[in-house]
């Protein structure tokens, strides 16, 4: 008799389930209870939709998994009729603290607004390169409904809710600390008016600057994340006090054109419009220490093997790597420059006093065999470091476009982020822009590695970066584990022009999308460009080196955007209050202690003063013709 076996995909999904749950019901022994006697409960809440997201549903399954099965807390889940024997089958642990709410995503308070209005929010999403859908944006703007109701059904009696999003627990490691996830004793003990976010970014002052017209802050938090939305915390009245601000709020914004798909952007104007109601939580440390990196380091590598031993100046784009870094991640941030060289000159001047030198070691030798090539030395410079003290580790070609908190999300649950390179048939992880948490195993793999296998000493270019980007990209894909641990971004946080556009980026008229990044690598082509060439560079580089520089292109004027920057007269003063006209500089005032330059000597002056005047004199027709040259000592 011939069987025929028909397995659905439910029946394997449910079986692999149920192992999962045994397993977790065998250690639920050891597991401590939430809460004692003398304290009341805390009701999470939390929800599982299966629609197109930022992860597929398989990383969501490995997730859920986690928080499911492992922590016993009193939890009530929302989800519709599909997933509902998922979800259940992942809780069967602990079924008897668990309540489900079969709801369907359309029948949301958010999802009521409609079609047109969603898509519309697409359309204003400044991450249009991410995988964010019109279901995506109602999910995350629903929590504060979702709590409501759970306030309202009040399941287990509690007078405290956390929203908590069922993708949050996202390593084995972390559930060993979190497995009383809530402290109910912590909990209770709250400010019963404050609801409570993780802050993921510094509020300045000017967050708190609100617009006249309609009592929106001026700022618009698109791409400043402040607050975090995973886990929100508070008293039943501060959720009800939060669900009608919020949503308020929203609106307000919607009608004045903002982008209100993202949950966080919404957060963080309700909490400059009323910061009595928001509660702020400083991230600690996790990963066993690591995890939150105070304060967070930006680390530099520079490998001297010029014979001289007389003190030199940093390039111009070195000048402006430096200044980028500067500006976007502000104390507490810290930089530092791992160097063998001596500086000296006025760009160094200009940025000294906010970059800490660390002097280093050279690696002559890796593996017992020389090491021929500077940036395979810069790479085990940065991989002892890495493992060390962790941060974030950038060549002087990339520039810094925007703040920190996307890397700084990414290191709450991965040990590293890195940049997927396309490079011939190979694919590499670049060793010139990546950020990690410190005691990293991935790295410390790649390290092991170097002064193993090292391939470096013959001169070939599969060999010059196999050690450091090549072997990384491998042991990645050939990892699990490491699959797990190490996030592979493919340019949404880490920006670099590759091929053809890279050269259109660095030097071509039609302009590329640079914004929206942490950063852009652009490639060494360009590592001599003057000072001057910024002004002139009529290229997406040149617009995204201008704005760095303090320049408002709006206004056509340049000004001073970095006052707690003190930058040498040669470099800044000279031009910091120029007035721009076509693109071009068309005034220069020198400062009153400059020393006079006779005409004649301009040719001869070797500065930027000199270079900036001749570029002015004898290279730009559009201000000067070469007919009044010679009058212009004469005009005032």
């Amino acid at each position: 008799m011939r069987r025929i076996w028909t397995i659905t995909l439910w029946f394997i999904l449910l079986s692999f389930c149920t192992i999962i749950a045994l397993i977790a019901q065998y250690e639920r022994e050891n597991i401590p209870s939430p809460s004692s006697a003398n304290v009341k409960s805390v009701t999470v809440v939390t929800a599982y939709y299966l629609f197109k997201s930022k992860h597929p549903h398989k990383q969501y399954l490995e997730w859920m998994k986690n928080f499911l099965a492992f922590i016993p807390c009193h939890l009530l889940v929302f989800t519709d009729s599909l997933m509902l024997p998922l979800v259940r089958t992942l809780r069967r642990p602990h079924l008897e603290v668990t309540r489900f709410r079969v709801r369907n995503l359309t029948d949301f308070y958010m999802a009521k607004k409609g079609a047109d209005f969603w898509a519309h929010q697409r359309s204003l999403d400044p991450e249009q390169k991410r995988p964010h859908t019109e279901q995506l944006y109602i999910m995350w703007n629903e929590k504060f409904k979702l709590v409501t109701e759970a306030i309202a059904r009040d399941d287990f009696g509690s007078d405290y809710f956390v929203w908590c999003d069922i993708g949050s627990f996202r390593t084995p490691k972390q559930m060993r600390a979190l497995r009383t996830f809530p402290n109910a004793e912590k909990v209770n003990q709250l400010a019963p008016e404050k609801l409570y976010y993780l802050q993921t970014g510094p509020f300045n002052e000017t967050d708190y600057v609100m617009r006249d017209e309609d009592g929106l802050p001026e700022h618009d938090f698109q791409l400043d994340i402040r607050l975090g939305g995973t886990v929100i915390v508070g008293h039943r009245d501060a959720w009800r006090r939060w669900d009608a601000m919020y949503y308020e709020v929203l609106e307000r914004m919607a009608q004045s054109g903002r982008f209100v798909g993202k949950d966080q952007n919404v957060m963080a104007s309700v909490a400059v419009m009323q910061p009595d109601m928001v509660g702020l939580i400083q991230p600690e440390p996790f990963f066993g220490g690591t995890g939150n990196i105070r304060p967070f380091i930006i680390h530099f590598v520079w490998i001297e093997n010029r014979r001289s031993q007389q003190p030199f100046d940093l390039t111009a784009l070195q000048y402006l790597s430096f200044l980028s870094a500067i500006h976007h991640a502000p104390p507490p941030t810290v930089i530092w420059f791992h160097t063998n060289g001596h500086f000296d000159g006025p760009y160094w001047e200009a940025v000294k006093g906010h970059v800490t030198v660390r002097a280093i070691r050279r690696y002559t030798e890796a593996g017992g065999r020389p090491v021929k090539v500077i940036e395979q030395e810069a790479d085990l410079v940065k991989l002892d470091v890495a493992i060390q003290h962790g941060g974030f580790f950038v060549d002087f070609d990339v520039f810094f476009t925007g703040p920190l908190d996307a890397v700084l999300e990414k290191l709450r649950g991965y040990e590293c982020v890195f940049r997927a390179v396309a490079n011939g048939r190979w694919t590499l992880f670049h060793m010139g822009n990546f950020v990690c948490n410190p005691g990293s195993g991935f790295l410390k793999e790649i390290y092991r590695d170097y002064n193993e296998d090292y391939r470096g000493s013959c001169f070939n270019p599969v060999a010059q970066v196999y050690n450091g980007c090549l072997y990384a990209y491998l042991l990645w894909m050939k990892n699990a584990t490491f699959q797990r641990s190490v996030y592979m971004d493919k340019g949404a946080i880490l920006g670099q022009f590759e091929g053809p556009d890279g050269y259109v980026f660095r030097l071509g008229p039609r302009r590329l999308a640079w914004k929206g990044h942490v950063n852009i690598h652009t490639g060494d082509e360009q590592r001599e460009l003057t000072y001057e060439d910024v002004w002139r560079r009529q290229s997406s580089f040149g617009d995204m080196l201008r704005e760095l520089i303090g320049r408002n292109r709006s206004k056509n004027r340049l000004t001073d955007a970095h006052s707690h920057v003190k930058l040498s007269p040669f470099i800044w003063e000279d031009v910091s209050e120029s007035v721009l006209q076509s693109e071009e500089i068309s005034m220069i005032r020198i400062p009153s202690s400059h020393p006079d330059v006779p005409f004649s000597a301009i040719r001869q002056l070797r500065s930027e003063l000199g270079r900036l005047l001749r570029l002015i004199l004898f290279n730009d027709t559009k201000l000067i013709t070469q007919n009044s040259v010679h009058k212009f000592p004469c005009e005032n």
